[in-house]
């Protein structure tokens, strides 16, 4: 027996309640969307405001590394030369002399240069062109210590006692004595990212310290 069924189309759709139910779950799922979109967005800012200071941090820090290894260098032997003239070396500042074209004089550009934080801004001068370069920015800290060794290498410390020789900020320095008993400085550099975490509204801090030992 053949069973026949009536189909009856219906005219009736989706209430206004559903509609409202509908479209609100819509909003919260964009919403929600957005807001990974935004949490996403922030963390990487940051995370690549950190990574840009910690490059900066080692590239700087290599610069100052390799000035140090070749103060007082003097392949020709025709001059003594002062790797850390008197009284131009502190505890935020220091001058590296070094012959490194190997001509017997202190004359060339790279051959007598300083270091220095003014603000926030590393700065690295050269006294025989007469040029500044700023190094890196948003340094917070630029501190050094020095270091002596005695006959049987006992690690010693030097604190500077000598005078300050302007246009350096006020401090003591490393007199003649001292400055030639320097074998190793080590040196600490505090950089900060450039924008303020939005989670906590503070900048972002990391530090590198590194001891370096004098070839010369």
């Amino acid at each position: 027996m053949i069973t026949i069924r009536k189909v009856v189309a219906s005219n009736n759709g989706l209430t206004l309640i559903e509609l409202m139910i509908v479209l609100v779950l819509s909003l919260l799922l964009m919403s929600a969307v957005y807001l990974a979109y935004q949490i996403q967005h922030k963390t990487s800012r940051v995370q690549f405001q950190v990574t840009q200071v910690q490059q900066d941090l080692r590239a700087v820090m290599e610069i100052i590394t390799t000035d140090i290894r070749h103060a007082g260098v003097d392949p020709t032997f025709t001059q003594s030369i002062v790797g850390i003239p008197s009284n131009e070396s502190g505890s935020n500042f220091l001058r590296i002399a070094m012959d490194i074209d190997e001509d017997g004089s202190i004359s060339a550009p790279g051959e007598d240069i300083s270091y220095r934080l003014n603000g926030t801004n590393l700065e690295r001068f050269d006294h025989i062109s007469n040029t500044l370069q700023v190094l890196a920015q948003n340094v917070t800290m630029f501190a050094l210590s020095y270091f002596g060794e005695t006959g049987t290498g006992t690690i010693y410390q030097i604190v500077p006692t000598g005078s300050t020789n302007p246009p350096f900020e006020p401090g003591n320095t490393l007199s003649a004595s001292e400055a030639s008993e320097v074998r190793f400085i080590e040196v600490r550099l505090d950089m900060r990212t450039a924008q303020v975490d939005p989670d906590t509204g503070n900048f972002l801090d990391r530090t590198l310290t590194r001891r370096v030992c004098r070839r010369n």
